[in-house]
């Protein structure tokens, strides 16, 4: 079961916890025309994890 979060401007500081094993993906999509848009940044870290990354999404507009 998956949750969908619609972020219609840019987000930062977003804080929330996923369970064990869980896994963060999303598509970016132009508000105006709902396209997925390609070649945008991604970046997304863990405190608690150590971790730190970015990416940017498809032609698709996928970020995973």
């Amino acid at each position: 079961m998956g949750v969908e979060l619609e972020l219609e401007e840019d987000i930062s500081n977003l804080d929330f916890a996923l369970p064990a094993g869980a896994t963060l993906c999303g598509r970016v999509l132009d508000a105006n025309t709902a396209e997925p848009l390609a070649g945008v940044e991604v970046e997304y870290s863990s405190e608690e994890n150590s971790a730190d990354r970015g990416q940017f999404t498809d032609v698709d507009g996928l970020s995973v």
